[in-house]
């Protein structure tokens, strides 16, 4: 029957449609087009009905509504149809409509929240002291300096304040956060009025309100419990080991940015997946709490709200099957909100009053500064828990640390990117993309993020961990290939001359910080060396001899006294002897211990050992005793002199390194600030022998940053003074800040790679015991020769000499050299002084090594010259020789000790063994013999013939070329046997069989804007915006724990931006753009260079990076080129850097937790009408600048090799291979 109506019955079947419309034009969708086709239709199929076409004609204006109308409903059913889909919707509600489906909760805006501390109590209320104070209506600071009595009234007030059961010392709630012990009190607070108490605050020039909340602690850290006027508030105390005087002790009230409300809603029946609406605009994300309130007003139950997280509501979520009051919030447009209960089955459905309590933020992403956040008054209502009279109490709260938490509405960019991919992840987290994505929806302040697999599970737990790499096992491991090296670098910083800070500031932030650096720590010891305090010691001299007596002793340090001639002798400021002034704490003391009792105990090889002095009691000399005689003794029976060894009675003072001051005293700093001040450029030079800072003016000043250290020259006017240790420089629009530092470089030819270094001093969970990384020079190395030419001797070391590892060793381009790393004299005590300044001497003597550049695959690395460039001629029987000419014979080298023709260098009368450092260069009067080896022109070339006169080197007859040369000698030593101990980087030891440890690296919004602020606009401090903690990361994705598989561990590390091209970058990374301009194009120069910064910026916009990635500058001039077509012809980069050249900025490469940003401004960029050697530097030693040519050559920069603290092995790159421009005619 069916199918007999369907074939008889129908008016049409589908061929009489489809015939009706073949003619039709489908493709027809805006008014123009259906007008058209509607025409078109007309004129074919009815030519005779329909003829008048005029525009006045009816007809014609019924096909224009028709095409109207089509027009219309064509573009409402497309706009329909794209919002149904997630990638092309564009209205917000649509959006937020897709996103529910997929289970994903779109992120409201965060307000800033934080602590603030309490500067000061006063209260109306009558309470009496200890000294009979009366301390109603009296301000309270806390640990006021000016009142002895502080601590205790600041206490009386507090404890009147705190309900009877919870006194200060019984707190209410306590854990640690943030690694600081934290406790809850409760107030005893008037109830039933103010829930939160409101005040303002000027942030970033607007002043915005905030709210003093209440608060308690889960292991999430600070919450604020659910909104009750009938509840008691609480604070916080934190101490944090510190005393009274730190930042992060003392009493502390939770705050938050916002406006805290409620709406009630009278429900009389239950309704199943009742909601409730909240049309105010901009409800933060966290704060919304749902309650049953009683008709007294009291809160009679207080609901659960579902996790917001992929795939919760409230039918399915992880909520306990017991908890049945239960509610989600749904996200709206313009961050409204919607609260829906449950059903009635899966969870109670509301009934009678339903309060609901929300804050409203900014919907902005901030910064709060300490300083925007000082002197805020808060009157809180209490009752004594004295008399149980009411009073108030006034506190005065003041931010101590920087505010960042605060974000922006997710985005719908953001949702539509996010909201897919965590619908893949499922709720869970199991491979390596759901670490990379899941973590996306746990905050909107996610701007970046990678996740790596560090660690995977599968070792047997019965068997150690084998972790080569060092990440989390200890390694000691020897090698006999080490080199050392000593290079001359200098320390530089930059600050506008705008900058607003004071000089007190420049002070402590740019120059005294520098005395910290153990480069500079290294400077001070090995270039004043020389000029160390000797004493009489040997067993002839019998006056001035200075003695130690120790009274007791233990494996690491001794007490005791010193004897000036068997006279107890006080010491440092007590005393104006030439030995004793300098015997204060810090000195390090070289000791000469006798050899044997008798005569000649003391001599000049005596076994020496060094020691620092620890601390002084009094002037050195202890208590007297009966007889009125100095003991040495303090009255405890300790000695009045602790030493950092355990150096025995009878050891004598050989010579002194005089303390090294890491703080300017007041006149220091009174002296200093009279020049910056001024505006002077000027030196600081260290006087060892009165252990003071002394300006240098700038009429005495070097003139050049680059003349060599002399400390004879202190004192020298007429810029002749180079005993400058810091150097301070006034240019037209920024101070340069230098200092001098020693790195002291080790590294292993072939066997050893450093990996994962520990830098600073932490205690072992594992060993209980300090410990970082070292190298030690073993003593089966022989001892070295000190003489002219250098040399070993036939003696092994007495011992082992140790040196900690100060960082890695860094090129310019961001690669770090597992080869080798960065040095400082040990400090195995840990008393903050060296235990041998010589050690450096005392392994290298007089030697001379050669580094060169070694090309492996796309990478230029430094190491050691192995085979070094010619540094003598073959021995020849002939000629005649004078002192000190070097030859080569069998294979070895050796140095004439006097005048000689025919005796063979193994004739020791005329001859003796030598390490040369001297390069041989081809002379035009030099006679060469087949085989001689000469430099010339940067290679080496080989003597084909005897006789060889005058010929020079690139005559092919004569002479073969043996290998091009790149090197630089230093003071040095190659061929040594080492130990590299290694403590594990990571603190606790994860058990392998179990354990995936993922490293996950974000980059925040806050942390990224604030940044770009700083560098381009927001200069109101010279401090740079500092990355969130590991431990706010922790707490910013505590959402997303519960979703990691359960042998997963998460660590969170910050990403940090590495700074380009600017005034603000490191000094090896700052560079210049030369461009040429199109000869035809009508923009200005200004114009121009606004375009290329603008440009510059979009490139490194993070969006376009990962973290870690290389940075070719052959892509950036691409789209630069392709951004400005006819209007740039060429564009290259030339680093600021004097050590380098044209072509060494092509290719830097970051850590892997960085991401590149740059600093380039218009003032970088300059408009040349063509490129020459000059002005883009491919030879010669000045770079072009748009002031002038400024010198800036013969100096290596600290970031050339700069210190690390990153744990890895460091990226990869090349240390400058390559060209550094584009061009495009």
């Amino acid at each position: 029957m069916a199918t007999r109506q369907d074939v008889l019955f129908a008016a049409e079947d589908y061929t009489a449609v489809y015939q009706s419309f073949a003619q039709a034009n489908f493709k027809a969708y805006d008014f123009d087009t259906i007008k058209s086709a509607m025409v078109d239709y007309i004129r074919l199929n009815y030519p005779e009905d329909y003829n008048d076409w005029i525009q006045s004609s009816e007809f014609v204006s019924l096909i224009d509504l028709i095409a109207y109308l089509g027009h219309s409903l064509a573009f409402r059913i497309d706009f329909s149809s794209r919002e149904n889909f997630m990638e092309t919707a564009t209205s917000r509600e649509s959006v937020l409509r897709l996103a529910r489906f997929l289970g994903y909760n779109p992120k409201r805006s965060l307000n800033s929240k934080g602590v603030a501390k309490v500067k000061s109590v006063k209260t109306t209320e009558i309470l009496i002291d200890s000294d009979g104070n009366n301390l109603s209506n009296v301000e309270v600071l806390w640990n006021d300096a000016t009142n002895a009595n502080a601590y205790e009234q600041f206490l009386l007030i507090v404890n009147s304040v705190l309900t009877s059961t919870n006194q200060f010392g019984t707190p209410f709630n306590s854990g640690t956060y943030n690694g600081i012990k934290t406790e809850i009190y409760t107030l005893n607070s008037l109830t039933g009025q103010d829930v939160v108490y409101p005040f303002n605050a000027n942030v970033n020039g607007v002043s915005t309100g905030f709210e003093v909340c209440n608060v308690n602690l889960d292991t999430a850290g600070y919450v604020e419990p659910y909104p009750d006027p009938n509840a008691s508030f609480k604070c916080v105390y934190l101490n944090d080991g510190k005393g009274n005087a730190s930042e992060n002790t003392g009493f502390f009230f939770y705050f938050k940015q916002g406006t805290l409300a409620f709406k009630d809603v009278l429900i009389t029946s239950p309704i199943e997946n009742q909601v409730i609406d909240i049309n105010v605009n901009n409800v933060v994300n966290d704060d919304v709490w749902v309650q049953s309130v009683a008709q007294s007003g009291s809160v009679s139950a207080s609901w659960t709200k579902v996790p917001v997280v992929t795939g919760s509501n409230v039918i399915f979520n992880s909520i306990d099957n017991s908890l049945r009051n239960i509610f989600e919030v749904v996200t709206r447009v313009d961050d409204q909100i919607s609260i829906k209960f449950a059903d009635g089955r899966f969870g109670n459905a509301p009934k009678d009053v339903i309060r609901t309590w929300y804050r409203t933020g900014n919907n902005e992403s901030y910064i709060i500064r300490p300083e925007d956040m000082q002197n805020i008054n808060i009157v809180i209502p209490y009752f004594s828990r004295n008399d149980n009279q009411l009073y108030d109490l006034t506190v005065v709260l003041d931010l101590q640390e920087t505010v960042q938490n605060s974000t922006e509405t997710e985005s719908l960019t953001s949702i539509q990117t996010n909201a897919p991919q965590v619908y893949a992840t499922q709720d869970r987290m199991v491979t390596a993309e759901d670490y990379a994505v899941y973590p996306l929806q746990a905050s909107t302040n996610i701007k970046k993020i990678k996740s790596t697999n560090r660690i995977h599970s599968g070792h047997t737990r019965y068997v150690d961990i084998n972790d080569p790499t060092g990440t989390y096992k200890d390694l000691t491991i020897f090698g006999d290939d080490g080199y050392i090296y000593l290079e001359d670098s200098l320390l530089r910083s930059t600050l506008s001359t705008t900058s607003t800070l004071t000089s007190s500031s420049i002070i402590e932030q740019y120059i005294e910080s520098y005395l910290n650096e153990k480069e500079v720590e290294n400077f001070y010891y090995q270039k004043y060396s020389g000029d160390y305090i000797s004493s009489n010691y040997l067993q002839a001299e019998t006056s001035n001899i200075w003695t130690w007596a120790r009274v007791t002793g233990t494996n690491k340090m001794s007490t005791g006294y010193f004897q000036d001639d068997a006279t107890t002798a006080s010491l440092g400021t007590y005393t104006i002897d030439a030995i004793g002034k300098y015997l204060v704490p810090g000195a390090n003391i070289e000791f000469v211990q006798p050899d044997t009792a008798g005569t000649n105990a003391y001599t000049a090889s005596s076994k020496t050992e060094w020691a620092s002095i620890v601390s002084v009691s009094g002037d050195g000399r202890g208590v007297t005793d009966t007889t009125l005689a100095y003991t040495g003794k303090t009255a405890e029976g300790l000695g009045a002199i602790q030493l950092s060894r355990n150096i025995p009675s009878g050891y004598r003072i050989k010579r002194i390194a005089p303390a090294f001051n890491k703080k300017f005293t007041s006149t220091e700093r009174t002296n200093i600030t009279t020049q910056l001040d001024a505006n002077n450029s000027f030196g600081l030079y260290y006087n060892h022998t009165t252990m003071a800072w002394t300006v240098v003016p700038v009429a005495n000043l070097g003139a050049s940053r680059d003349t060599a250290f002399d400390l004879s020259t202190a004192g020298d006017g007429s810029n002749g003074d180079h005993s400058w240790m810091l150097r301070i420089e006034k240019e037209a629009s920024q101070w340069v800040f230098l200092a001098r530092a020693v790195k002291f470089n080790f590294g292993s030819v072939s066997n050893v790679r450093f990996y994962n270094q520990r830098l600073e001093n932490k205690v072992s969970k594992l060993s209980k015991k300090s410990v970082i990384d070292a190298i030690s020079i073993l003593k089966l190395n022989s001892v070295p020769l000190t003489t002219t030419g250098g040399g070993t001797g036939s003696t092994l070391f007495a011992g082992d000499y140790k040196f900690d590892i100060s960082g890695y060793y860094t090129y310019d381009d961001g690669y770090t050299d597992p080869r080798r790393v960065l040095l400082k004299f040990a400090d195995d005590n840990k008393d903050s002084v060296i235990d041998d300044p010589f050690a450096f001497d005392s392994i290298v003597g007089s030697n001379t090594i050669f580094i060169t550049d070694v090309q492996d695959g796309n990478y230029t690395y430094k190491t050691l010259m192995t085979e070094p460039p010619p540094l003598a001629l073959e021995y020849n029987a002939v000629a005649s020789y004078g002192v000190n000419d070097v030859v080569i014979y069998n294979g070895n080298y050796y140095k004439a000790l006097q005048t000689s023709t025919g005796n063979v260098p193994t004739n020791t009368t005329y001859w003796t063994p030598a390490n040369p450092s001297a390069v041989i260069s081809w002379s035009s009067a030099q006679v060469y013999s087949i085989n001689d080896k000469v430099e010339y022109e940067g290679s080496e070339y080989k003597s084909l013939a005897n006789n060889n006169l005058g010929s020079l080197p690139t005559n092919t007859t004569y002479w073969e070329h043996v290998r091009t040369l790149t090197y630089k000698s230093y003071t040095g030593r190659s061929n040594l046997n080492f130990k590299w101990t290694h403590a594990a980087s990571e603190e606790t030891r994860i058990d392998p069989a179990v354990t995936n440890i993922i490293d996950t690296f974000v980059l925040t919004n806050t942390y990224y804007t604030s940044f770009s602020n700083w560098l381009k606009n927001d200069r109101r401090t010279d401090f740079k915006p500092l990355p969130h903690t590991t431990e706010d990361l922790k707490n910013m994705f505590t959402s997303i724990e519960s979703s990691k598989t359960s042998s997963d561990t998460i660590i969170y590390k910050p990403c940090e931006m590495k700074i380009l091209f600017g005034a603000e970058a490191d000094y090896a990374l700052q560079a210049r753009f030369k461009v040429v301009k199109n000869s035809t194009t009508s923009y200005t120069d200004n114009e121009i260079k606004a375009l290329i910064v603008g440009y510059i910026d979009e490139y490194f916009d993070p969006a376009n990076w990962a973290f870690g990635e290389t940075f070719y500058f052959t892509e950036l001039a691409g789209y630069v080129h392709r951004k400005m077509i006819g209007i740039v012809s060429s564009i290259v980069i030339v680093p600021n850097d004097g050590g380098s050249r044209f072509g060494n900025m092509f290719q830097v490469t970051p850590n892997e937790h960085e991401i590149f940003i740059s600093a380039a401004k218009v003032s970088d960029i300059d408009i040349v009408s063509s490129y020459t050697e000059s002005n883009i530097r491919i030879a010669g030693g000045t770079l072009d600048t748009a002031s002038g040519t400024t010198s800036i050559t013969g100096v290596t920069t600290s970031t050339s090799s700069t210190s690390s603290s990153s744990s890895g092995s460091g990226g990869s790159g090349s240390s400058g291979s390559g060209g550094g421009g584009s061009s495009y005619y």
